[in-house]
């Protein structure tokens, strides 16, 4: 019994070892429109253990109509997208120059019905988390024009920029 909890003990001390250090970044965009593309969930990472190798895990949500209740039908699809290790790292260091607190200062009272909903977390063992409410429409705001750049270059390296409304 106790070779087995010491088994285990050292089991999840190198799953964090090894999971430690790893740079990533996610995005979720999610438009208020029912159209297709309406979600996109984007996660950015090492492929391996060395970090030398990165890809782009894309899943959508599609609009596949409606139900005999009324309620609205999706479906999801994966892909994977391979991408240089110099496109990570000039994204991940773009959004680490950001200055967010500008950001929240200039936008903190911004709302409206329609648009979309940008959520970026980036980091390594911290995160940086935001939530920008369609950057795209407030690119007089540097920093948020710096943002909207950023993901339209990863929109269009995926292939889904005309989704980014």
């Amino acid at each position: 019994m106790k070779k087995r909890v010491l088994f285990i003990v050292f089991f999840i001390t190198c799953i964090n070892l090894f999971g430690a250090g790893y740079r990533s970044i996610n995005i979720l965009y999610h438009h208020s429109m029912r159209i297709d593309y309406r979600e996109i969930d984007l996660e950015i990472r090492s492929t391996n253990i060395n970090g030398s190798d990165y890809n782009i895990r894309v899943i959508t949500r599609h609009l596949r109509g409606r139900n005999i209740n009324g309620e609205n039908v999706y479906s999801s699809e994966e892909n994977i997208v391979p991408i240089e290790n110099e496109f990570f790292e000039y994204i991940y260091n773009e959004l680490m120059d950001i200055d967010f607190q500008e950001i929240l200062r200039t936008t903190e009272n911004i709302v409206g019905a329609d648009g979309n909903r940008v959520t970026i977390r980036f980091g390594a063992m911290n995160y940086i988390t935001v939530s920008l409410w369609t950057p795209n429409s407030m690119i007089e705001n540097t920093n948020i024009a710096r943002v909207n750049q950023l993901i339209v270059e990863i929109f269009e390296k995926i292939g889904l920029l005309e989704w980014y409304t």
